[in-house]
């Protein structure tokens, strides 16, 4: 299914068997996603055919995070770009954001796309809050950039995986090491 990416990257476009687009193109209001099979999904554009390093739980509100995100590196600009596409079509046009200091390089108040940044020093690592227009706040568990593939792609499938709940980005991580 070919689906297009509008919010912020004209022509992005994404072809994947599992990656299914329930709102239309007009429709800015969160809608739940359809997916089959793998939470992962190759995408073409923007992303210039990687693997996009992103994975959300089928249902919110059942563990503490609604899904993961694993950055390509400490860059938050440049990741943010990546993320933003998915994240708005999901869940709708994000208001700001807030982030833990302890997981980033650098730390602006704005986004490239103006969206606000809250910073936070005393939240929990390996957490990145979201705030979007509808009054939904997406909680993801960010994996630190420079986690090897393994671990990577375990953090990704466990936060994805709606037989495990309830997942918190701690329990997240650990069980992705291997630790209990």
């Amino acid at each position: 299914m070919v689906g297009t990416w509008r919010a912020g990257h004209p022509g992005f476009r994404c072809r994947s068997p599992q990656w299914r687009l329930s709102v239309p193109d007009h429709d800015t209001r969160p809608q739940p996603v359809r997916q089959q099979g793998s939470p992962f999904h190759r995408c073409e554009g923007n992303v210039v055919g990687s693997l996009l390093r992103l994975a959300f739980a089928p249902l919110r509100g059942v563990g503490e995070v609604d899904g993961a995100w694993w950055p390509r590196s400490r860059n938050l600009d440049g990741g943010l770009r990546e993320l933003f596409p998915p994240l708005q079509r999901r869940f709708g046009l994000i208001e700001w954001l807030r982030l833990s200091w302890a997981d980033w390089d650098s730390h602006p108040d704005h986004t490239w796309n103006e969206v606000p940044i809250g910073w936070n020093r005393q939240m929990l690592a390996n957490v990145l809050v979201a705030h979007c227009r509808h009054g939904t706040a997406v909680f993801l568990l960010v994996i630190p950039s420079e986690a090897d593939a393994q671990l990577g792609r375990r953090a990704l499938g466990l936060a994805a995986d709606p037989r495990w709940a309830p997942r918190s980005a701690s329990e997240i991580l650990a069980r992705s090491e291997g630790r209990r």
